[in-house]
């Protein structure tokens, strides 16, 4: 863990630092894996540390650092914005990643989870030889082909191009080749430990699970994103404040992920717990729709945010709360960088369509009265509204904000896909409720 959030600090330097776009993507690229080697062993940790009956209280914390953690990047990226040059978005991590480095070497005992043995059962060269890197190269190739497909056609090359249809196929071709190779590794004779299981599939707990975290990832990015944004784009408010009308969103997010916790200790059947979310977050998507496309932006909004909050963290908790529960002992550790991987996967995916279908809306619909070019310049900053004359920035804020209820729609389609999707966790076992209610109890007493 000391070693990934290294990677990830001495790399966010190399980002801030950074005097080409080549030098910032492979920059990026290794920030990224620290991150994601950051988070996945924190989770696998926390399960590591404490008896069953802490897991809702980890399953908890955990939920609210991430909340916090969106909750604080865009006050901070916002005021960088405003008063500095970008680079500090990256170094700024530098300090950070230090401090939690040192941090982890002091309270983290040596060689944990086996500390106290004389010798390791596996030493770091056998650990290094056990990794899937084929199987971790196919699956980025893939994930990355199709965002890249997602994000630039309709603008930098149209969706018939040969451009377009190239990625897609590439696309695909890696994503099947990924599962054949994950078919390979799961064979057990394999010294390497696959990314995905082959056995994961037959798990349908654990595959509801993860279709419920990567289709909670989805709105969740949107509104992260695209509320701020609409915020400056119609109301004309800067990024710091923009940043701050996200406090009650997140916020909700913190507090329901610890609620529920202590909820589910109660032996209420995680299904229906998962229902309940799921069902809160989609009317707070259907509210979030029906925005005005004209004047400002009501406070009603404050409240929707709580609501649509509310039950994505409800949604979250329960998901980090179930892995112990429904996967091996053995694939402890990749479920719970599978969860958040998933989760990360339907963010990237849904801010990419959402993203598509607001671009192709405003070139559709702003090409006749900006032209190509000041279209060019509105796409690539909000900021540009501002020099528009009375008339044109009228009617472009009213196409931001029918792009931005358009987005929204999205958020609907999958929260209602979510909704049904929490019935393939339901657990065959002919026991009715009580046999949904043993998935909690496997890891909380009963009081």
């Amino acid at each position: 863990m000391i070693i990934s959030m290294l990677i990830f600090t001495v790399f966010s330097g190399g980002c801030g630092a950074a005097h080409t776009m080549i030098q910032l993507i492979v920059c990026r690229v290794f920030q990224g894996v620290g991150a994601a080697g950051t988070v996945s062993l924190a989770l696998v940790a926390a399960y590591e540390m404490v008896p069953k009956d802490k897991y809702p209280l980890q399953a908890a914390l955990i939920g609210s650092a991430i909340a916090l953690g969106s909750l604080v990047g865009p006050l901070i990226g916002g005021g960088v914005s405003e008063h500095s040059t970008w680079r500090w978005v990256f170094l700024i991590n530098v300090p950070v990643g230090v401090v939690s480095a040192a941090l982890l070497y002091i309270s983290v005992p040596s060689n944990f989870p086996y500390h106290g043995r004389p010798v390791l059962p596996h030493p770091i060269t056998n650990s290094l030889s056990r990794l899937d890197i084929s199987g971790a190269s196919l699956l980025l190739g893939a994930t990355v082909l199709l965002v890249t497909v997602l994000l630039e056609a309709g603008i930098e090359f149209a969706w018939k191009s040969g451009t377009a249809i190239a990625l897609i196929i590439l696309s695909g071709i890696l994503f099947v080749a990924f599962m054949l190779n994950e078919k390979v590794m799961s064979k057990e004779k394999r010294t390497q430990e696959p990314v995905f299981p082959f056995r994961f599939l037959s798990n349908r707990p654990w595959m509801g699970t993860l279709l419920m975290s990567f289709l909670s990832g989805v709105p969740y990015n949107i509104i992260v994103i695209d509320i701020p944004q609409r915020f400056q784009a119609i109301d004309s408010i800067s990024p710091f404040t923009s940043g701050l009308r996200l406090i009650p969103f997140n916020f909700s997010i913190s507090l329901s992920s610890i609620l529920v916790n202590i909820i589910a200790k109660r032996r209420i059947p995680p299904i229906i717990l998962l229902f309940i979310g799921s069902i809160i977050q989609l009317l707070g998507m259907s509210l979030f729709s029906t925005l005005p496309e004209n004047g400002t932006l009501p406070n009603t909004i404050y409240g929707w945010e709580v609501l649509t909050g509310f039950g994505m963290g409800w949604v979250m908790g329960i998901c980090l709360l179930l892995p112990p529960a429904v996967v091996e002992g053995r694939d402890l550790a990749i479920s719970g960088g599978s969860l958040l991987q998933f989760r990360v996967l339907g963010g990237a995916l849904g801010l990419a369509i959402s993203t598509t279908i607001m671009n192709n809306y405003l070139t559709s619909h702003l090409t006749p009265l900006l032209g190509a070019e000041q279209l060019s310049l509105l796409l690539q900053s909000t900021r540009e509204i501002e020099n528009l004359s009375e008339e044109l920035r009228i009617e472009t804020e009213k196409a931001f904000a029918h792009g931005y209820n358009m987005q929204m729609k999205v958020n609907i389609a999958f929260s209602v896909v979510q909704v049904l999707a929490v019935g393939v966790i339901w657990t065959r076992n002919g026991k009715g409720w009580r046999g949904q209610i043993e998935v909690v109890e496997k890891q909380t007493p009963r009081e």
